[in-house]
């Protein structure tokens, strides 16, 4: 894990000029916190910095591997992807992430998808939903000046218009992961758990029948929230109640 850099996070451009008197006290603190073991304090002060409403890639990665330090692998996955929400291909943070899920209990089996499938998944996670639209508006408007030129133009050559499918084929391939991306992300709310074990239920009560009992670091879909349980889904399509106490959002 890599050491926490203030000056780095000091250079972070627009970001930092945006930040609110206090925030570079609390995050210079919280490395000299890190630096000398302090970890529960270390995130107390990278907690202050959130309660701001400043976030930044930064804050939830160092805060990510002071939870991990102290043991709270739960709240460190959580973390890290809060991080990978702002800049999903951040190597540190994904091998953080990984490293931090190999010290999770519950291992889940997936169905076999094919390959189209995978690649689908593999572009859904390799942009921010931002980002994904900003590619596809660039690509559509390119589309449209393209398509423009060739019809208005008196000279039309077979690599302009070459050119021009090229850009028709590409909008449409990226159209429905940018479509699924931005869907996913105003829809889907994530959450994992926190506490050592929790009982996962039929239904939102401990009347209900125990299906399960996961454990801390186990990610999953949060359906819907009624009382004191959220209505999970996991990976793997398993569904079942858990108390909200339980878990965090992500």
């Amino acid at each position: 894990m890599k050491r926490v850099l203030f000056l780095a996070f000091l250079l972070n451009g627009l970001a930092w000029g945006q930040t609110t008197p206090g925030v570079d006290s609390f995050f210079n603190s919280a490395a000299v916190k890190y630096d000398g073991a302090n970890y529960k304090a270390a995130v107390e002060d990278y907690r202050k910095i959130l309660k701001t409403g400043f976030e930044s890639l930064e804050v939830y990665y160092n805060l990510g591997n002071a939870y991990f330090k102290e043991g709270e692998v739960g709240r460190a996955i959580a973390s890290y992807r809060r991080a990978l929400k702002l800049n999903p291909r951040d190597e540190e943070t994904k091998t953080n992430l990984a490293f931090a899920k190999q010290f999770t209990i519950d291992r889940l089996e997936y169905p076999q998808v094919n390959f189209f499938a995978s690649l689908f998944r593999g572009v859904l996670s390799a942009f921010s939903a931002e980002e994904a639209f900003l590619i596809w508006t660039i690509l559509f408007w390119g589309t449209v000046c393209l398509w423009g030129f060739h019809f208005l133009s008196r000279n039309r050559t077979r690599a302009f218009t070459t050119l021009a499918t090229i850009f028709v084929c590409l909008l449409l391939i990226i159209s429905i992961p940018t479509a699924a991306k931005i869907y996913s992300q105003e829809t889907e709310t994530r959450g994992v758990l926190i506490s050592t074990e929790a009982k996962i239920y039929s239904g939102p009560g401990e009347d209900f029948t125990l299906q399960f009992t996961g454990h801390e670091g186990l990610e999953f879909s949060i359906d819907e929230r009624r009382e004191a349980y959220y209505r999970i889904a996991l990976d793997n399509g398993v569904k079942g109640w858990v108390k909200s106490d339980a878990a965090e959002v992500i």
